[in-house]
């Protein structure tokens, strides 16, 4: 029996364990071809600054799986312009210890998929800044909530119209990452099932900041032009597009 086959058995091991224990909010595509890639979609958890937007993650599984931990990538497909998260690059770069590209508690070949995507949801929280070094004390600080307001705007912006958009529109997808495809179901179940609580809460924050602003840190040099009214119309055009076709 080859490593690579090894690897193979396992990662199908992991992913009878991820089928029968589904994590809420995510899913996971498996390659025919080749067996070893994973594309995984997760929805940010509520009571974040991520909910109802959903990002991409790319996972290569080597032959020395599950001794090593798989190769992962974000999918910066919205195409910010601004880091959504400490650990999460707009190049792509994903820093999750687990995975070897960030500090502490390393990886054990007891891990499996559910764990790296545990993992990922973990830090999908409601104060992200506090995730970057030099920055986890003082979590109430200015900087902290300028932070909080960026990532929520362009959350709904881009990774949530975005991603409700290429459900009717496909190409909106650079042909790059039609792969996201494979992961369409989980996204209009998703937005069919939460649009009127995400709409709630797009309406709280129009009531919170109803007018236009510029909103800057200068962690990263991230801004936004921040704009609830706008946003909600449309919000309001993109779902009678999908609500037209699903």
């Amino acid at each position: 029996m080859s490593i690579l086959t090894k690897a193979v058995r396992r990662l199908n091991a992991d992913m009878k364990e991820y089928r029968a224990g589904p994590i809420e909010g995510t899913a996971v595509y498996q390659c025919e071809d080749p067996m070893t890639r994973l594309y995984i979609a997760i929805a940010g958890p509520k009571d974040s600054a991520y909910y109802g937007g959903i990002y991409f993650f790319q996972f290569d599984i080597p032959d020395t799986y599950p001794n090593e931990p798989p190769k992962g990538k974000f999918i910066n497909w919205q195409n910010t312009k601004n880091r959504m998260h400490p650990n999460l690059y707009v190049d792509g770069k994903l820093c999750l210890s687990i995975l070897g590209t960030w500090s502490g508690p390393s990886w054990t070949s007891a891990m499996t998929i559910s764990t790296i995507i545990l993992a990922i949801q973990s830090i999908l929280d409601e104060n992200p800044l506090r995730n970057e070094p030099g920055y986890d004390k003082n979590a109430a600080s200015l900087e902290h909530q300028k932070y909080h307001r960026i990532v929520q705007y362009y959350n709904y912006r881009d990774f949530a119209l975005k991603s409700i958009e290429m459900c009717y529109k496909p190409s909106v997808l650079n042909k790059n990452y039609e792969f996201i495809l494979y992961l369409k179901d989980f996204v209009v179940d998703y937005y069919l099932k939460n649009r009127e609580m995400i709409l709630s809460e797009l309406k709280k924050l129009l009531e919170l900041y109803p007018k236009s602003s510029l909103v800057s840190t200068s962690y990263q040099q991230c801004n936004a032009t921040i704009d609830y009214l706008v946003l909600i119309e449309q919000w309001d055009l993109c779902f009678q597009q999908f609500l037209a076709n699903f």
